[in-house]
């Protein structure tokens, strides 16, 4: 274990990136890296990162912020719940800790959005707690040495220096990302090649075991743009689901295609709009999510006045206006469709 402890630390020192949250020992910069870093890409993280901070640069100004402008600053990230618990466990650590995040992984894991992982990742790497965490690239690393597909955490655990875990953590990481690939890994360039149980029996391609994903479901959206001379209408989405919080134009959801007759009545009862099947037509596109595919159909219903749209969440909004609102990806992309920006 000494050994590949050592190769592994010393090939991080060579090799490491020069990434901003490496250059700050603040704990909350970490947390912030750690989730954003879940489900994103290094690359697209970095601008992201760096403009919450500039924007939030401690616990008390996040706690103190607005769900929107949290959302706001997210925007363009996906996965918003992770934006959403990030706001409400700075408002628990400004409350209970005086807005200084706990140093154990035992007492972070007991706040909001913090799982095994970034409880694991955030005491190990800002405060020296000897625990390893254990993400995808780092499951990759451990399943591939010992040639297994269990115990995983235990053995990472084993292997972790205590000396140094908050560097070593990030070796593994770094390791998993840069060289022991998911596809086509750099194996000749592994510190531990000759440690590994997986490359010595020619079987890195079958570990770890990959479990089959569920298909996407799908789902088709009728989304109608109310339009009264240079404002539009947009609702606040309120309901405890991803988007809560976001804005966005008034849309109906089905599991399968609605007819005409079933479209319209809809958009009369739940927001007194007189429409046809064909004013969905200005744009239709498939929107893609991990989870989903969504089939996407919209189009812009010009009013004689601003009185004519029934909905308590919602506000008449000008261009400028409907820009500074944190607005989802796809209703991005229906705005950039129908050239309202």
């Amino acid at each position: 274990m000494l050994e590949v402890q050592s190769k592994i630390l010393s090939w991080y020192k060579k090799h490491r990136r020069d990434l901003p949250w490496r250059k700050s020992s603040d704990p909350y910069a970490i947390w912030l890296s750690e989730v954003m870093l879940q489900q994103t890409q290094v690359a697209t993280a970095i601008p992201y990162y760096e403009k919450f901070l500039k924007t939030l640069p401690t616990i008390k100004d996040l706690s103190n912020a607005e769900l929107e402008t949290v959302l706001a600053l997210w925007q363009g990230l996906g996965y918003y719940r992770r934006a959403k618990y990030l706001h409400s466990a700075a408002k628990e650590v400004a409350e209970k800790y005086e807005g200084k995040l706990p140093g154990s992984s035992a007492k972070l894991r007991a706040l909001k959005g913090f799982g095994p992982y970034t409880a694991a990742s955030v005491a190990s790497i800002a405060f020296g707690e000897p625990v390893a965490c254990v993400d995808g690239n780092v499951n990759r690393v451990i399943s591939r040495i010992f040639m297994v597909n269990s115990n995983i955490e235990t053995l990472a655990q084993e292997l972790l220096d205590a000396k140094d875990p908050s560097s070593f953590n990030q070796a593994m990481m770094e390791l998993g990302a840069l060289v022991c690939k998911p596809k086509n890994p750099l194996c000749d360039e592994c510190p531990v090649q000759n440690h590994c149980k997986a490359y010595g029996e020619n079987r890195i391609g079958d570990y770890p075991k990959i479990l089959k994903k569920k298909k996407p479901t799908r789902i088709y959206t009728y989304t109608m743009i109310p339009q009264y001379k240079q404002t539009f209408f947009l609702e606040k989405r309120t309901s405890k689901s991803t988007y809560e919080g976001f804005w966005q134009f008034p849309t109906l959801e089905y599991k399968t295609n609605p007819t005409g007759a079933a479209l319209k009545k809809a958009f009369s009862s739940q927001y007194g709009l007189n429409i046809l099947l064909n004013d969905f037509s200005k744009t239709r596109f498939k929107h893609q999510l991990t989870h989903q595919t969504i089939h996407v159909n919209a189009g812009i219903k010009q009013l004689q006045n601003n009185l004519s749209i029934e909905s308590t969440h919602g506000r008449w909004l000008s261009r400028k206006e409907m820009h500074n609102k944190p607005l989802s990806a796809l209703q991005k992309k229906i705005i950039q469709n129908l050239y309202l920006y």
